[in-house]
Formats: C-alpha cells, sequence, structure tokens
C-alpha cells in the first residue's frame, strides 16, 4: 500500500493574475492571486499555510510567454518542485 501523498499545484499564467487549483488528498482548493511580488509573496504563504505536504508538492504551470517567469523563479527560490511545461504538450 503506498502512503506517500502526492499533492498538486497547477497554476494557470497570465498577465495580471494566477488561478491556482490546489489538490491535497483528493480535494481540490481554487485560489487566485495577481501575478505582482506581492501576489507572489501571498501564495508562498497560502501554500505554507496549507494543509499540502510541502516535501512532495509538485506545482505545474504553463510557459506562457514571460509572465510565468518570476513565479516560477520564486517558488524555485522558496524549495517547491516546479515544473513549466511547453503548452502545445498540456494541450495534446
Amino acid at each position: 500500500m503506498n502512503t506517500t501523498r502526492n499533492d498538486v499545484l497547477g497554476i494557470d499564467v497570465s498577465k495580471k493574475k494566477l488561478d491556482l487549483a490546489l489538490l491535497i488528498n483528493g480535494k481540490l482548493k481554487a485560489k487566485v492571486f495577481d501575478n505582482t511580488s506581492a501576489g507572489h509573496r501571498a501564495l508562498v504563504t497560502w501554500l505554507r499555510d496549507s494543509k499540502a505536504s510541502l516535501s512532495t508538492l509538485h506545482i505545474c504551470m504553463e510557459a506562457t510567454g514571460v509572465y510565468y517567469e518570476a513565479i516560477a523563479t520564486t517558488l524555485h527560490a522558496e524549495g517547491f518542485n516546479v515544473s513549466v511545461v511547453n503548452p502545445a504538450c498540456i494541450k495534446g
């Protein structure tokens, strides 16, 4: 029996906002943050306050123009496991 939790955070990145879908133990939590430095800090705080297993949390987002770069860098610098994927791969 596998008892390891694999919580997942999907981020839909746009110029002005970040739409989040956090899956914890099969339960979905949605949240929206501004795509700004203050919004990025608030997102990190929200994640740390969540019940997600931060050691196994996987964060995934699309490579949307240049809009994903700052949040991906921030989350990586905070020690999170981050994947940035090609939008064509997701669509396919």
